[in-house]
């Protein structure tokens, strides 16, 4: 007989072969921290938000955070003086709005030193 307990168990497996998490829907940030154990600060850095809202379709990395690939330096964008988004999004090849869906941003505004995901 199967009991609820056993589905719940097969239904948290980790995928350990990916040190990324793609949102999916009710996923919060609180729950993935536990699911992957770590903190919710850990995460928060790791993928540069400032508060804990997250969306679906959200790539995370959710382990390994000393391990950052080129490509995934190439992704972000290090805020420096003069930028906006605007500009960065001409550069990169994409959009202010996409930005700021990338990155939970509720407005245009960025600070000198702010990481912005790219993709």
């Amino acid at each position: 007989m199967v009991t609820d307990s056993s589905i719940l168990k097969t239904s948290k497996s980790i995928d350990v072969d990916s040190d990324f998490h793609i949102v999916k829907e009710g996923d919060n940030l609180f729950q993935l921290s536990i699911k992957y154990n770590t903190s919710l600060s850990e995460l928060k850095k790791a993928n540069n938000l400032e508060t804990t809202l997250i969306e679906v379709g959200q790539k995370l990395r959710v382990q390994n955070f000393d391990t950052v690939t080129k490509e995934e330096q190439s992704l972000v964008w290090i805020v420096t003086k003069g930028d906006n988004l605007y500009r960065i999004a001409t550069e990169k090849g994409t959009t202010v709005k996409a930005l700021m869906r990338i990155n939970g941003l509720k407005s245009d505004v960025i600070k000198i030193g702010q990481k912005l995901q790219l993709k």
